[in-house]
């Protein structure tokens, strides 16, 4: 699914550094809070999320 976004991203011309980012914070989230159908993550995951990344340093590999 992430890939078809990203395509479709870039047939609207959003620019390859704001595509690099976006797939970033998605390949966090799946790191955070696990590889989950989209419709399956809740309220619950969200705040894991947040509240890990925000205790991360700026840039994270």
């Amino acid at each position: 699914m992430l890939d078809e976004y990203l395509k479709v991203q870039r047939m609207e011309g959003v620019s390859e550094k704001a595509i690099g980012d976006k797939q970033s914070v998605v390949e966090l989230l799946i790191r955070i809070v696990g590889d989950l159908p989209i419709h399956s993550y809740q309220r619950e995951q969200a705040q894991a999320f947040k509240q890990t990344a925000l205790k991360l340093p700026t840039r994270v590999n």
